[in-house]
């Protein structure tokens, strides 16, 4: 991966922790949110899914079994539409090659 589309993409996979987290808190703590985060977090560990070692940036397996747990516990249709904005036009707009003109 480039260096500037791990930029992006780890941006925007913060930006997804932080409002679940701030959203959790904002809401009030309820018990669906703590199950589903600890659930997420656990079938990421134990499937051994992470997220940042799918799209190829190394970070330690503990931090990426976190990230992939939060983010996993916001259900499909999150995981979805941050897929769609991680593959989507912003970056590959960014990515491609500038043809030079003559």
């Amino acid at each position: 991966m480039e260096a500037i589309t791990i930029i992006i993409v780890v941006a925007l996979l913060i930006e997804a922790v932080v409002e679940t987290i701030k959203m959790t808190i904002e809401g009030g703590i309820k018990w669906q949110n703590i199950a589903a985060a600890v659930l997420g977090i656990l079938l990421a560990y134990f499937c051994h899914i992470g997220i940042m070692a799918a799209l190829g940036i190394d970070v330690p397996m503990l931090v990426d079994v976190l990230i992939t747990g939060i983010l996993l516990s916001r259900g499909s249709n999150f995981i979805s539409d941050l897929f769609d904005k991680i593959k989507g036009g912003t970056i590959q707009l960014a990515l491609e090659p500038v043809e030079e003109s003559e």
